[in-house]
């Protein structure tokens, strides 16, 4: 992970993220998707997520424009287990990600070709 000029200063977090980095966050659906750490104070609070915990960080899940409160630390470390059990294979990951998260695009293709 390639650390950005601003330091994020709120507990754990801060030594280990910071503005504008990219970390792997899991969603709702279990995928597993590339997000990139904002600075909470730019962002308008409505679009905010309410459940922020002490350590969580602000980030953008890229593709969308949708925001969600993470612990970059938790985050980090079972994304490292993720990749390890996939043999380090990204694309292996992202596939299953989109493949997940799209099931409503494979059922129109498939009536497309019908």
């Amino acid at each position: 992970m390639e650390k950005g000029k601003n330091q994020i200063n709120e507990g754990e977090a801060a030594d280990s993220v910071a503005f504008g980095d990219v970390i792997y966050v899991k969603l709702r659906s279990g995928s597993w998707w590339p997000a990139q750490v904002v600075d909470d104070k730019s962002i308008l609070s409505s679009l905010k997520p309410r459940n922020r915990r002490a350590g969580d960080v602000l980030v953008r899940i890229y593709g969308s424009h949708t925001f969600l409160n993470v612990n970059p630390v938790r985050s980090c470390s079972e994304f490292e287990t993720i990749l390890k059990n996939n043999n380090g294979d990204l694309r292996k990951i992202l596939q299953e990600g989109l493949e997940k998260d799209l099931p409503s695009s494979k059922k129109s293709a498939s009536k497309a070709k019908g």
